[in-house]
């Protein structure tokens, strides 16, 4: 009797094991990319971009080189602002609204360097009239300009979240390449740089090129749920038994508009993304 209950209690084991799998085998896990996978470096960019010349705005000026991004946003809505179709206004991971310029390069309207150069012909033309507090203000936008809008300088300043890679490590083991996927806005020039960056490796050696739909290639930028067309159609995944990851809260309701299932990551709090993940049976 007692080998029997054993080899019952065996079978039991290996019946839920195979359907645990099974479960988590039939999930398509999309990731995000900003705030989701990959962040900035402030450090190197600060460092790289902001150098001397904002350590001489904070000393001799009394500015903050850091409410220079606040300086860029409003410079570059000048040059335009979005004219959104169908309500859909893409966002900065903070919740800023992203400038046209800047959704130009993210579809590949425009290059990035023909973005900067437009950028700096604004910046000139703004200093004329006196916009920039002084000359070191604009040099300093000017070098926000180069470094915004050059593939191998953004790739450069930002980084694969290490508890990110963890996260996709682990979904990986339960789910396959196959199914991890990437849908973000993010421009094809910064992110072939970024791909091969070796920094990045153990993060996108998970994702096959096939499964990444970036806003560049469909011109369509989240939050519009239309994002998710391409790759629902080409890989004849079923939304229901999706979930889509990101760490930027207004991209949330693209998704659940679509059917998916939504993981919203808050202060790199990966603890609760686990926690969520496996209330739907995935880890």
């Amino acid at each position: 009797m007692h080998i029997i209950k054993k080899l019952k209690q065996l079978f039991i084991g290996i019946i839920l094991a195979i359907t645990s799998h099974s479960m988590s085998a039939s999930w398509s896990i999309i990731f995000d990319l900003p705030n989701t996978l990959i962040k900035p470096n402030k450090v190197t960019f600060f460092k790289d971009v902001i150098g001397f010349t904002g350590i001489a705005y904070t000393l001799w000026d009394w500015k903050n080189p850091f409410e220079l991004e606040e300086l860029m946003y409003k410079m570059l809505d000048t040059m335009g602002k979005q004219n959104p179709e169908n309500g859909y206004v893409a966002k900065s991971p903070e919740g800023r609204t992203l400038p046209k310029l800047y959704c130009d390069v993210l579809t590949t309207t425009i290059t990035p360097p023909q973005a900067a150069k437009l950028a700096k012909q604004h910046i000139s033309a703004l200093a004329v009239k006196r916009y920039f507090a002084n000359n070191r203000e604009q040099s300093l936008m000017h070098n926000i300009m180069d470094a915004v809008f050059d593939a191998a300088g953004l790739a450069k300043h930002t980084e694969p979240i290490p508890e990110a890679i963890t996260l996709v490590t682990d979904c990986n083991n339960q789910v396959g390449k196959d199914n991890l996927y990437i849908v973000a806005n993010w421009d094809k020039f910064s992110f072939t740089e970024l791909f091969k960056m070796t920094h990045a490796q153990p993060l996108f050696k998970f994702f096959s090129t096939d499964n990444i739909y970036l806003s560049s290639t469909s011109k369509l930028l989240l939050p519009n749920s239309a994002c998710f067309e391409p790759l629902v159609k080409f890989h004849n995944i079923d939304p229901r038994k999706s979930v889509f990851i990101t760490g930027v809260a207004h991209h949330v309701q693209a998704a659940r508009s679509f059917g998916m299932k939504t993981v919203l990551i808050q202060d790199e709090d990966f603890d609760t993304v686990r926690l969520e993940l496996k209330m739907l049976g995935i880890l």
